[in-house]
């Protein structure tokens, strides 16, 4: 099994071109993004960590033909992300005890204080964020006749059953809700430093930011083409096909 893994990442570049390629640019983007992240917001600097981590097993996870694992390491993502815009704004109301050694803190209703923090002062990224786990839990969190189909085929024995089935298209979706996440999470950090600060942007963001948004766009007119995505919307009764939340 571990050499199969290996064997489709290698073969990932020449499968799904430039949505690998995109998606890739999507991490790289998110992980240098930030030149600077003041000392005072280490709560959002050690959020910020986790998005980038689960965004790039996201990606190998795709790839590799594990679909639910994949949307599992998005998911992460989308909540670590409003996790670190929650902290960037309240940098140490959830700081126990700060020494040169150690930094304790307490998560006490963290998630219902961040999802009020949204509602109040992230405007439409509350009801994005909201909309990006709904379609992850609706699809891929919770055990499923759906998620059993991407790995259950007639006849398929052992290590055949430990990889989904051989469908690119399935994958590039993957692959776009990367880069479509990544392109949600950064502008909500855009909107919370400006209203918040604690962060300085790459010189370069604006430019690469703009680039990874146009080929989501090309990319997503190609997918929504595509019969296997189109018939994958019609089942799914318009709540299971790939969009641009942000």
């Amino acid at each position: 099994m571990l050499a199969r893994e290996a064997e489709l990442t290698e073969q990932s570049r020449d499968l799904y071109g430039p949505y690998l390629a995109t998606a890739m640019e999507s991490c790289g983007l998110m992980a240098t993004a930030l030149a600077r992240i003041d000392e005072n917001r280490a709560l959002f600097a050690a959020m910020h960590a986790v998005v980038c981590k689960h965004m790039i097993l996201a990606a190998l996870s795709f790839v590799r033909r594990h679909r639910v694992q994949g949307s599992m390491n998005l998911r992460q993502v989308t909540e670590s992300a409003q996790r670190a815009c929650y902290f960037l704004a309240h940098q140490r109301d959830h700081v126990v005890r700060e020494t040169d050694e150690e930094l304790v803190v307490s998560e006490t209703k963290v998630k219902e204080k961040t999802y009020a923090f949204f509602d109040r002062s992230m405007g439409e990224h509350a009801e994005a964020f909201r909309q990006a786990k709904k379609i992850i839990n609706m699809t891929e969190a919770h055990a499923s006749l759906r998620g059993a189909q991407l790995i259950f085929r007639r006849g398929a024995q052992g290590n055949n059953t430990f990889f989904d089935a051989d469908d690119p298209v399935l994958v590039n979706v993957g692959l776009w809700s990367i880069i479509n996440t990544a392109i949600g999470v950064l502008d909500a950090y855009h909107l919370a430093n400006a209203q918040f600060g604690g962060l300085q942007f790459a010189e370069d963001f604006g430019d690469r930011f703009a680039a990874v948004s146009a080929m989501r766009d090309r990319l997503h007119g190609e997918l929504w083409g595509d019969p296997t995505v189109q018939a994958l919307e019609e089942a799914a009764g318009n709540e299971d096909s790939p969009r641009e939340i942000w």
